[in-house]
């Protein structure tokens, strides 16, 4: 497993330079047009963006490298990211998703941007951990990894991000952690539960490995889910 900030000869790291978030009226999400999106750039080009993909639905995040097609980013190895000194994020889980066929869309790419699911957007249920370390930190660092396995870093300052998320993407409060509302079927229920397994920020994915157990296990009943999974 990769350590986050161990010494590597050929890491290549970013520079900065003062940069302000604003808020952009023409950007696109992964499914639909997004009304408002959240965007930073740093001194190399490189920008990363909030976005929700309906006006109350998902908050995705997109991160754009600027351009180097001697060394082209390998996307298959998902970026890390860091919020001041806490925990690092790793984008795995939200990779895996894809291979465990579970329907839920949360990590995306092409040629040289990605985009992730960060926050199901329900402000009921609660803002999730990442977001709000975005929302409440001084600088967003992104490790993301090259074609010819070197690593590089992007670095972001989010001290005016708080009012700029909440204005692109319409948050008005920040509430209490996430709690389980009531669903009426059993695939509604499975999805609840990863997304809710989204919004930590541990790196493990030993959640969404037990809920695909669980859900094999269930014969599409909930509480037979649920006797696996609490």
């Amino acid at each position: 497993m990769r350590r986050f900030f161990s010494f590597l000869p050929l890491l290549i790291v970013s520079s900065i330079t003062p940069a302000d978030w604003k808020v952009d009226k023409n950007s696109t999400g992964p499914s639909k047009t997004s009304d408002n999106t959240a965007m930073v750039k740093n001194g190399r080009g490189d920008s990363f963006s909030l976005y929700r993909i309906s006006r109350s639905g998902e908050v995705w995040a997109k991160f754009k490298p600027s351009e180097d097609f001697s060394d082209p980013v390998d996307w298959n190895t998902p970026p890390t990211l860091r919020i001041d000194n806490k925990k690092p994020i790793n984008l795995s889980r939200q990779k895996d998703l894809q291979i465990m066929g579970v329907g839920v869309d949360a990590y995306k790419w092409q040629q040289q941007q990605v985009e992730f699911l960060i926050w199901h957007g329900k402000e009921n249920e609660g803002l999730s951990e990442t977001l709000v370390q975005i929302m409440d930190g001084n600088k967003l660092v992104v490790r993301y990894y090259l074609s010819s396995g070197r690593n590089k870093e992007s670095s972001f300052p989010l001290t005016d991000a708080q009012t700029t998320i909440s204005r692109a993407l319409k948050i008005s409060r920040k509430t209490s952690p996430p709690t389980q509302q009531k669903t009426t079927t059993f695939k509604e229920f499975v999805l609840q539960e990863i997304k809710q397994c989204l919004q930590q920020t541990e790196s493990s994915n030993a959640c969404l490995k037990r809920i695909k157990d669980c859900r094999n296990k269930a014969d599409k009943e909930i509480h037979k889910f649920n006797s696996c999974y609490r």
